[in-house]
């Protein structure tokens, strides 16, 4: 996920994967910055708004489980 976002800034689900990794590692400050980053880059990604609003259409980390 780092060499995809080193390749293709622009990409808003290579932060969003990547800051669902960092929760999953227990990180919740860098799990916020990469999802932030993400609605920074593309602020309708439905990947990262899915997340935030808690949605989970698509694959969801869930904090604690």
């Amino acid at each position: 996920l780092q060499k995809a976002i080193e390749q293709d800034p622009f990409f808003p689900d290579a932060y969003v994967r990547l800051g669902q990794l960092y929760l999953l590692q227990g990180d919740r400050a860098r799990y916020e910055e990469y999802l932030n980053q993400a609605l920074k880059v593309d602020p309708l990604n439905e990947l990262a708004l899915d997340i935030k609003n808690n949605s989970c259409k698509f694959i969801c980390v869930l904090e604690g489980k």
